[in-house]
C-alpha cells in the first residue's frame, strides 16, 4: 500500500512539471517577403514585439496531448510545404508550441490557423481535418490566438481625435513649456544632471529626480514615474485610474496598444496616446493593472517656438 502511494505522489509531481509556450507571429507586418518561418523572427530579437508574441501554459494534459499529435500527424492528409532556415517568401509557418513536461522536450509548428502541423525537414504540412489541435487548447491558449494583436499595431499609425493643449502640462504649477523656454537648466528645481551625450555637435542632457527624469536636447522627454513629484499632466498623474483617463480620452483610449510580447504582460500592461495639438508631441500614458503607472511626455521644438 505505502508503494502505491509512493508511485501515486511521484507520478503526481512528475504531471505537474510542465510547460507549453505557444508563439504566434502577429499577423499584417509579415509578408510574403520576409523569412516564411516563426523561428526565423524569434532568433531575429531585434523585431522585438512588432513581429511576434507569446503565452504559456502548465496544463500537463494540453502538453501531452502536443507530443502524441505530433506522432500522430504523419497519418494526415499531406501537402507539400516550402519553407526551410534563412527562405524568404514560400509557405508560411505562423505558429509554434515548445513544450516540455516530464524530461521530454519537443517543438511543434503550425499554420495560421493551426489547421496544419507542419514538418519542415521533411518539406510536409499535415491537415487536422477534424481540429483535434485546436480541441485541446486550454482557455488562455485559446483566448491568445482568438486576440487581434493587429487592430492593436495598426492603431499604432492612426492619429485618434482627441488631443490637449501643451500648456496643461505642468511642473509644480507652473507650466512646463514656460520652464523649458526659460532655459531649464537655469529653472531645474530638484532635478539633478547624472547624464550628458554629444550627438552630431549638440549635447543631450539627462536630469533625474525621484525615479523622474528629463532628456534635454533638440526634443524634450520626459518620464514621471512618481506620484507627488509636483507633475500634473492633462489632469493626470500616476496612480489614478485608467477608467478616468478613458472618460477624458475616449478617441485615444479605443484600442490598448502593448509593448510586451508576452500575452499574460499584454494584458495588464498596456498604453494609451494623447497627442498635443499643433505638433507639439505627445504624451503616453502606461497602464498597470488598471492605473496610469507612468506618464511620458515628448516636447517638440515647435513647443517651445
Amino acid at each position: 500500500m505505502k508503494y502505491i502511494l509512493f508511485l501515486l505522489l511521484s507520478a503526481t509531481c512528475l504531471a505537474q512539471n510542465a510547460k507549453v509556450t505557444a508563439y504566434r507571429l502577429t499577423g499584417d507586418l509579415v509578408t510574403v517577403d520576409g523569412p516564411c518561418s516563426i523561428v526565423s523572427y524569434i532568433k531575429a530579437k531585434d523585431e522585438g514585439w512588432l513581429s511576434y508574441v507569446t503565452a504559456e501554459s502548465d496544463d500537463v494534459i494540453f502538453a501531452q496531448n502536443l507530443l502524441r499529435l505530433k506522432k500522430k500527424a504523419k497519418r494526415w492528409k499531406r501537402q507539400d510545404h516550402f519553407c526551410f532556415p534563412r527562405a524568404i517568401g514560400g509557405d508560411m509557418i505562423h505558429n509554434m508550441f515548445v513544450i516540455e513536461v516530464n524530461g521530454k522536450n519537443d517543438t511543434i509548428l503550425t499554420t495560421q490557423d493551426n489547421n496544419m502541423i507542419v514538418l519542415p525537414d521533411t518539406g510536409k504540412r499535415y491537415l487536422d481535418e477534424k481540429l483535434i489541435l485546436k480541441s485541446t487548447f486550454p482557455e488562455n491558449i485559446k483566448e491568445f490566438f482568438e486576440h487581434d494583436f493587429s487592430k492593436q499595431i495598426r492603431s499604432l499609425f492612426v492619429r485618434e481625435d482627441d488631443s490637449i493643449t501643451a500648456d496643461k502640462i505642468l511642473y509644480q504649477e507652473r507650466l512646463a513649456v514656460d520652464i523649458f523656454n526659460a532655459g531649464f537648466e537655469q529653472h531645474q528645481g530638484n532635478f539633478r544632471l547624472i547624464k550628458e551625450d554629444s550627438l552630431y555637435g549638440e549635447i543631450k542632457r539627462t536630469y533625474a529626480y525621484n525615479n523622474d527624469t528629463i532628456q534635454y536636447y533638440k526634443e524634450i522627454d520626459i518620464t514621471i514615474a512618481n506620484r507627488d513629484s509636483g507633475w500634473d499632466v492633462g489632469g493626470f498623474k500616476p496612480g489614478d485610474t485608467e477608467e478616468a483617463l478613458i472618460a477624458k480620452y475616449p478617441a485615444s483610449t479605443k484600442i490598448q496598444k502593448y509593448y510586451n510580447i508576452r500575452y499574460e504582460d499584454i494584458k495588464r500592461q498596456y498604453f494609451y496616446w494623447v497627442e498635443l495639438s499643433g505638433d507639439a508631441g505627445n504624451i503616453t500614458y502606461l497602464i498597470k493593472d488598471h492605473l496610469i503607472d507612468t506618464i511620458k511626455i515628448n516636447l517638440t521644438s515647435k513647443t517651445q517656438e
